[in-house]
């Protein structure tokens, strides 16, 4: 269930797990969702400057991402 979206980021809650749905594709969308933090999907709704350094932080700790379903 889709819980808030902010600056191109929906924060979805899954069985009490938090993640990010964001496009990393570069030409052609791809959507992928990454687990979060609390803390983490607060600074996601608090300004696109932090909801970019979240989504680059889970990409250089190599968290495992899975492809969203839409």
């Amino acid at each position: 269930m889709i819980v808030a979206s902010a600056h191109g980021v929906k924060i979805i809650k899954e069985n009490d797990t938090l993640y990010a749905r964001y496009d990393r594709g570069e030409i052609v969308p791809e959507f992928v969702d990454v687990e979060i933090s609390q803390i983490e999907a607060d600074r996601i709704l608090k300004s696109e400057k932090d909801a970019y350094s979240v989504i680059i932080n889970t990409q250089n700790e190599n968290r495992p991402l899975k492809k969203a379903m839409s």
